[in-house]
C-alpha cells in the first residue's frame, strides 16, 4: 500500500491510473481534502501507529510536491 500525501490532500487509490505513475499496488480507494494543520497530525499519526509496526519508507518528490509513504 503506498500513500500519497500531497499538500491539499491524502489519496488512497486502488488503481494507478487514478493517480500518479509512480504510485503503485493499491488496495483502497478514497481522497479527501486537507489542511496542513490535519496533515501534520496524519504525519504523526503515521509515524507513532504503523512505523512501529510496519517497514516505512518516507520520500520527498519535489517536483509533485507530495510525501510518498510505502507500507511494506
Amino acid at each position: 500500500i503506498v500513500l500519497a500525501i500531497s499538500l491539499s490532500k491524502v489519496t488512497l487509490a486502488k488503481s494507478e491510473r487514478s493517480i500518479s505513475r509512480s504510485c503503485k499496488s493499491f488496495s483502497i480507494c478514497a481522497s479527501f481534502s486537507l489542511t496542513k494543520r490535519y496533515r501534520k497530525q496524519i504525519i504523526h499519526r503515521i509515524n507513532s501507529e504503523v512505523m512501529t509496526s510496519h517497514n516505512i519508507s518516507v520520500k520527498k518528490q519535489k517536483k509533485q510536491k507530495k510525501l510518498m509513504v510505502s507500507i511494506n
